[in-house]
């Protein structure tokens, strides 16, 4: 399927502060909610408790916007409530009234003040875990699970299935955010948006947090699992996750092993271009770039996104601002993943007999 871009410099709204909060579900009642989830309009979970004041407000609530990665751990009851909400950002605190909400679901929130932030008048007292919620999270079910299994033979060690593993998970924690469509779709884009604009893209780092951001992203429910390791040659890596993720991470490795020669070269002439033109570390400001150039990054990063079978590449763009240096950096960072990925097959440590197996959502 061709990528077609955009055009146009407009880049995508993003609030610096959740405006709205949507309650997925309470989780300690007494007499009236104390403790829900919630989440935000930037995509982000929130975990709000109830307060005995507010000015204005009947019943206040004081939340707070969580990662995916610190909701996991307060509910496996590694850490407390309390240190949930003293991990926020300035930006990430806010009140809402229960009682002022028209549907019971949605709520208007209102940004929390420095002082309100620092005072400890708002946060739990230390000691309260998820064990003591009087009503059990519900796990969301995959809409689609499936499972994806490699062939593998030759030798393995630790370190190669970790390599592999981590490339394929990488890959599929990108495609399940970036090819989602649909209800959830506006939410993800919030969280790229987030993600993606205010890092540097000129070290490492900024890459390995990204990647890192995109996998705890995903729920339990929706994260990849290895379900199978088995270690003999031939041998077995079985997968799980959701099913059109899991095609696209099929697809796209498969799209690079079948055109590995034409993918390199297309890499390789867009990293070139860029460190031509000092962008690959920024030494030329982003405002001194041309608009021949953002003509030529964006066509040539297109073509790249096409050759591996990439859609939704004007969506990504976007997320970017319409930043065509931080858009070809981003793509060019995936397709080193699926490059790690290909290469085991290339190896013949993988063979090109996978499959993926739907499965019904209850198992």
């Amino acid at each position: 399927m061709q990528v077609h871009p955009i055009g146009g410099s407009g880049t995508m709204k993003k609030p610096r502060r959740a405006r709205t909060a949507k309650l997925e579900q309470v989780l300690v009642y007494y007499d009236q909610p104390q403790i829900a989830y919630l989440t935000g309009d930037r995509g982000y979970k929130m975990i709000a408790v109830a307060v005995e004041e507010r000015a204005k407000m009947a019943l206040p609530f004081f939340c707070c916007e969580i990662s995916d990665r610190l909701f996991d751990a307060y509910l496996s009851g590694r850490v407390d409530l309390n240190y949930v909400l003293r991990q926020g950002k300035s930006n990430r605190y806010s009140f809402f009234d229960w009682a002022s909400s028209e549907d019971g679901e949605t709520f208007k929130l209102d940004t929390a003040k420095a002082d309100e932030i620092a005072s400890d008048d708002f946060y739990p007292q230390p000691g309260f875990f998820s064990a003591n919620h009087t009503h059990r999270l519900k796990e969301r079910q995959l809409a689609k699970p499936a499972r994806l299994a490699f062939h593998i033979d030759g030798k393995w060690d630790a370190a190669d299935f970790s390599k592999f593993v981590g490339r394929i998970d990488e890959i599929y924690s990108f495609s399940r955010i970036v090819e989602t469509r649909g209800e959830k779709s506006h939410l993800l884009d919030a969280f790229l948006h987030d993600e993606i604009q205010p890092r540097s893209w000129t070290h490492g780092g900024d890459y390995t947090q990204f990647y890192r951001s995109l996998k705890s992203q995903s729920q339990a429910s929706e994260a990849l699992r290895v379900e199978k390791l088995a270690y003999n040659s031939p041998g077995e890596i079985v997968v799980r996750g959701e099913q059109e993720a899991l095609r696209e991470v099929a697809d796209i490795v498969e799209a690079y092993k079948d055109r590995s020669d034409a993918a390199a070269g297309k890499y390789l002439s867009l990293r070139r271009l860029l460190s031509r033109e000092g962008q690959l570390s920024r030494t030329v400001s982003a405002g001194d770039v041309s608009d021949g150039l953002r003509q030529l990054l964006l066509r040539m990063t297109n073509d790249l996104l096409n050759t591996v079978g990439m859609q939704n590449g004007p969506r990504l763009l976007e997320a970017c601002g319409a930043d065509t240096v931080v858009f070809s950096k981003v793509v060019l960072s995936l397709i080193r993943r699926v490059r790690d990925a290909a290469q085991f097959y290339a190896e013949g440590r993988v063979s090109s007999d996978r499959f993926v197996e739907t499965l019904a959502p209850s198992t």
